[in-house]
């Protein structure tokens, strides 16, 4: 019976509620299905100590501790009868015979029922039966439910659906019949005669209380003090996506997750209430399967002046293999992981197998993908004009003549990002295998992907395989395993970087190139035989190749029905290998006599926990249960690059490095970080109402000195579950009222492992005419580096409308970190350039909203929404600097570009102010006239005593350039007139989605946007500035420009030399707000209820970013191409371009 009950419930296809309690729920029916149960049930032990408890507590208690269910008239049981009840690990049947001694009240046990009933009536079960009653019972699904119990009324008798739900009962007489089935509200039928009679069981929303996965355990959501949201995402397989953080986007209230790189392989930031670390990683920490692993870690750039774009490391969990996701986001909830959860905890549990007979699936789609817009620059006419004219208003030679090159109508051009980009095709292929008994469970999973990216020859291959294992030696032992593999390949492309021209990037040159296909006189470097876009396709390589290994020990042994003990062991091994060349013919291979690249990196990481977990500690209204543990956890990471120059030819690129004859010193590092942990914590309850969770950590890390090792992360959190009061009792369409208050501590070690020690450094020094390798002191130790420190508190409250049907979660917090850990720069009197240091403090606060409502549930129609919004605001609250030349207390980050282009940082950092706010120069039009100028000049004069025509960055402006604001008034637009221009962070983020689903079709879709978040677009600096030379421009820069007085009051004139090129402006401030599409999924499912082999077979046609409502001029508002970099934030440069795609799939279960 047991295999059909696995068989009937594959069937269902209830999207709206979370995998986890689709396991519960078939728990409950696969262990309630046969008469079985009875004799077990004698055996089972309560504990009850309360001299004034009523009838009705005591028959809670007992269904609260066993998995027995009582059924009963209320008009024949006086429940409200105070007895005075002390038992101890009794059964339930003694404990039965002294709840009702000396009553008239009988009980019979059938099966998971407990029946009571006057003594001395007729049970029913006589031989003059007369009635016979048949029928059906399924869900509000239209789907049969196995094992009901269905009993005449106020008798034993009774009987059980089969596996199709059909149920056969005799009655002496006309009587009212009850439905009962654990997980569903009980239903009454009167049976006046002989019929069929169909019966529709509905969910009991509070019996099928959703379970949560929580930091080293699981709870019930109602027991639940922090802040924990679980992501609905869904089904995976109808819409493969690369990786886990994608699932996050628009899911989660206090979530804000922003692409780096849309490239296959790319990585997406992902941010949980702010930013807590102003130079160290602000990205969550991932546990899967109770294993965290790092998500960061790289290899390292062998071309130190050029940034790499990072891979994704999460890419190695395949995003259909996941049961569940929850993220913890208060400290009440995070700071049992310490150290690692200042950033907050994503917590994501794998697939196992369950009881019933074998189930095979295997999906299958195919994706086709096309760049959501273009940039449009000029054609070939239209830019031999504007370099006609820029030269005209230099005051030299037209080139475009028709005399020695062709006119301007007579050129031949090209589209070059129709030449670089293509239409990508990508396939997605699965199988899994599951199936387990009372005893063990097995799921098994592999596939095979192949994404294209939309530039040729980018492509991300993976091939994973899985293997979870459940195996229950007896009623203490129980051991769980899992194993995971993942092969990647991957091409990638020369995109996001920190270069500004378009001899290094592939974007830059596919979109800033001279449309113009002639060989122009003057052209030299730019002939179209040396950096020609699609040279960037065909002459450059970036191959990268990745080997993941995670495997998980966990064994647990039941020491007493209150205690168990349990040790789990993980060990994750990444290898990774990536090398990169440029040919002769784009410009860093051309200089170089081919370049080329090589690094790797081995990383091994090693977990060992010793667990012990109290449990059922209840005595009268009270209940407790907790945990103490110690954990051990260590990373080895070996890394090796080396560049090297000079190769007699291209042919073998970076495949054979000892061809070539210069070579960069290289750098084969290896480092070591231990961490040693104290855990505990303790959940109280008292009367189902209240509840209170302390907990406490100590983290020992080996990257800080003696007397710095360990730091300490308590936290508190109270829950009142206000509906469970008397006086609730009549708000009946309040279903759950809960009020949360939690404070937590947690710490961040995001520095180097070495980072308070010496560390020598390898260099090259002449000595002589030789050049020999040698070391260095690299950096200034600090042994009083110590950990930083966050404090959080959390106010929240949930509500359940109409049994649940519509559910509120709103959550306000404020965050505050401290100590925080900077890469100071030096003077360079000290010798050394930067150091670690501790100063300064971040403050985050903020709003979070939630919202679910199950709309429409009938047997044929269901429509489920849901929504999430969030606003957070954040402050540097103190830094420790002196005041810098602009009156701020502040820093800035890192420069844009380091090729000559924005050498100039785009992100400044001020007390007092949000984090990494836009710095540069704001404009105020364009000059119109020359009368305009010398005003100006005359009133500056006035005003500072001495006359200053060059005063634009050294030079006098022209008519049609643009006006800088002078915000020192001192007559000079100089360095010191920068300030405030833009605010990377966002004012709200959202999400919406929906699934509706009628008979077999099934709708879902998502809906997600950013409002009030600034982007630097970076690009602009080439892509709008009218400078007259080889780089092309936007069509709207050159229809728009300014030719004369009141012609343009935006961009410029067109000219060769512009003295505020590569200046940070606000012009490059964009607004990044969009609405955006998501994704929407159309599915129909045949289902094969009397097919042998074949459960069901879904078709399916996905969409993704069809839709996107946005003022963001550049490729993507959803970008931030150095995401991870907290000194350059908000800014847009050279990104790879973001697709839209629909994919068409199918989807068997055997």
């Amino acid at each position: 019976m047991n295999n059909n009950l696995f068989n009937q419930f594959i069937c269902r296809q209830k999207y709206h509620l979370p995998v986890i309690k689709i396991f519960f729920i078939l728990f409950l029916t696969s262990i309630s299905s046969a008469y079985a149960f009875e004799s077990e049930s004698h055996k089972l032990k309560v504990t009850i100590n309360d001299k004034n408890i009523t009838v009705a507590k005591a028959i809670e208690e007992i269904e609260r501790q066993t998995e027995l269910l009582f059924v009963y008239d209320k008009n024949e049981i006086d429940t409200k009868r105070k007895i005075s009840l002390s038992v101890k690990d009794e059964s339930v049947t003694v404990t039965l015979n002294k709840i009702f001694d000396g009553t008239n009240i009988g009980y019979q046990i059938v099966g998971k029922n407990i029946i009571l009933q006057v003594k001395g009536r007729p049970s029913g079960n006589g031989s003059n039966k007369r009635l016979i009653i048949k029928g059906k019972v399924v869900d509000q699904n239209d789907e049969p439910i196995i094992g009901v119990n269905v009993i005449e009324k106020g008798t034993s008798n009774g009987t059980i659906t089969d596996i199709d739900g059909n149920y056969t009962l005799e009655l002496d007489k006309p009587a009212k019949l009850t439905f009962s089935y654990l997980g569903y509200n009980t239903k009454e039928l009167s049976a006046n005669k002989e019929g069929t009679y169909y019966i529709t069981l509905f969910e009991d929303a509070k019996l099928l209380e959703e379970v949560v996965v929580v930091g080293y355990g699981t709870m019930k959501k109602s027991d639940v003090t922090g802040s924990i949201s679980s992501v609905d995402i869904g089904n995976v397989s109808d819409n493969p996506v690369a990786s886990v953080d994608q699932l996050l986007k628009g899911r989660s209230a206090g979530v804000y997750a922003s692409t780096m790189s849309s490239e296959p392989g790319g990585t997406t930031n992902v941010v949980i209430r702010g930013a807590s670390s102003l130079s160290g990683n602000n990205q969550p920490l991932y546990v899967i399967d109770g294993i965290p692993v790092d998500a960061v870690t790289d290899v390292p750039n062998p071309f130190g002046d050029n940034y790499q774009a990072p891979t994704n490391a999460l890419s190695m969990l395949n995003p259909q293999d996941i049961e569940s996701m929850e993220v913890l986001k208060d400290a009440s909830a995070t700071a049992i992981y310490g150290s690692r959860g200042a950033n907050g905890v994503v917590l994501i549990t794998t697939k196992n197998g369950k009881e019933g007979k074998l189930n095979i699936n295997i999906s299958s789609s195919l994706s086709i993908s096309n760049v959501i817009n273009k940039i449009d620059v000029l054609t070939g006419p239209e830019f031999a004009r504007y370099r006609n004219e820029a030269l005209t208003n230099s005051g030299s030679d037209i080139i475009y003549d028709g005399v020695n090159n062709p006119s301007p109508d007579e050129v031949n051009w090209i589209n070059w990002q129709d030449e670089v980009l293509r239409q990508a095709i990508s396939q997605d292929h699965r199988i899994s295998i599951s199936s387990g008994d009372k005893n063990s469970s097995i799921f098994i999973s592999g596939g095979f992907s192949d994404n294209q990216g939309i530039i040729d020859n980018t492509e991300y291959k993976k091939a994973d395989f899985r293997i979870n294992y459940n195996k229950k030696f007896n009623d203490r032992l129980k051991v769980t395993t899992a194993i995971s593999f993942a092969n990647i390949d991957a091409n990638m492309s020369e995109t996001n970087g920190n270069g500004g021209s378009m001899n290094r990037s592939a974007i830059r040159s596919m979109i800033s190139k001279s449309p113009i296909t002639d060989v122009i006189s003057d052209y030299d470097e730019e002939d179209m035989l040396e950096n020609n876009p699609k040279n960037w396709v065909t002459d450059y390589t970036d191959e990268g190749n990745e080997n993941t290994l995670n495997m998980k020990l966990d064994l647990q042994y039941e020491i007493t029905k209150w205690l168990d003990y349990q040790i789990r062991t993980g060990y994750n091994y990444r290898q990774k290998e990536r090398s990169r060349y440029y040919g002769r013919t784009i410009y860093p291979g051309k200089s170089n006599d081919g370049l080329a690249g090589y690094s790797n990196i081995k990383n091994v990481g090693i977990v060992v926990e010793n667990l012990i977990h109290f449990k059922n500690l209840n005595w009268g209204k009270h209940s407790l249960d907790g945990i103490l543990g110690a954990t051990f956890s260590q990373t080895d990471n070996k890394t090796y690059s080396v560049k090297a120059s000079k190769f007699p030819d291209d042919i073998l690129r970076a495949n054979d490095l000892s061809l070539a004859e210069v070579y960069s010193p290289s750098h084969n590092d290896r480092y070591q970080s231990r961490l040693l942990s104290y855990l505990a914590r303790v959940n109280y309850q008292y009367n189902s109402r209240y509840s209170l969770t302390l907990s406490f950590r100590a983290d020992g890390s080996s990257k800080f000195a003696p007397g710095n090792k360990f730091s300490y992360f308590p936290s508190a959190a109270f829950a009142w579950r206000i509906n469970e009061e008397e006086f609730m009792k009549d708000f009946t369409m309040i279903s759950n009222l809960k009020l949360r208050l939690g404070w937590g501590q947690t710490g961040n070690q995001g520095i180097n492992p070495y980072a308070t020690l010496p560390v020598y450094s390898s260099t090259q020094y002449t000595y002589g005419s030789t050049i020999s390798s040698g070391l260095y002191i690299s950096n200034l130790k600090n042994l009083q580096l110590k950990w930083e420190n966050s404090q959080q508190t959390n106010l929240g409250i949930d509500v359940g409308f109409f049994n649940n049907r519509l559910n509120i979660v709103a959550d306000i917090y404020k965050k505050r970190s401290k100590d925080m850990l900077i890469y100071k720069n030096l003077p360079p009197s000290t010798g050394f350039t930067k150091t670690w240091v501790n100063f300064g403090e971040v403050s985050n606060k903020g709003f979070e909203l939630s919202v679910d409502a199950a709309l429409v549930n009938t047997k044929s129609w269901n429509v489920n929404l849901g929504g999430s919004f969030s606003l957070n605001r954040n402050k540097i609250s103190k830094l420790g600097l002196p005041e810098s030349p602009y009156g701020y207390v502040q820093y800035f980050g890192t420069n844009i570009h380091n090729d000559g282009d924005i050498q100039s940082p785009a992100n400044t950092f001020i007390e007092g102010k949000p984090i990494g706010l836009f710095w540069g120069y704001k404009t105020a039009g364009v000059y119109q006239s020359e009368d305009e100028i010398n005003a100006w000049i005359d009133q500056m004069e006035k005003a500072q005593g001495s006359r200053n025509e060059n005063f634009l960055f050294g030079v006098k402006p022209k008519p049609g350039d643009i006006i800088f604001v002078d915000h020192n008034n001192d007559g000079e637009i100089n360095q010191l007139d920068k300030q405030i221009i833009g605010n990377p962070n966002p004012d709200f983020v959202w999400g919406i989605n929906g699934d509706i689903s009628f008979k077999n079709f099934n709708l879902s879709f998502l809906f997600n946007g950013v409002q009030g978040r600034d982007i630097l677009n970076a690009n602009l600096n080439r892509e709008t500035t009218l400078s007259g030379d080889y780089y092309n421009i936007r069509s709207s820069a050159w229809e728009g420009r300014w030719t004369g007085p009141g012609t343009s009051n935006y961009y410029p004139r067109a000219y060769m030399s512009i003295p505020y090129r590569n200046q940070v402006v606000d012009r490059w401030v964009e607004d990044g707000s969009y609405i955006r599409l998501s994704n929407i999924t159309l599915g129909y499912t045949w289902k094969f209820k009397t097919c042998k082999y074949i459960q069901d077979l879904k078709l399916f046609i996905s969409g993704n970013n069809l839709l996107t409502f946005t003022d963001y001029s550049g490729f993507d508002p959803e970008v931030d191409s150095f995401a991870g970099d907290s000194s350059r934030m908000g800014i847009d440069n050279n990104s790879y371009p973001s697709t839209k795609s629909w994919r068409f799939g199918i989807n068997i279960n055997f």
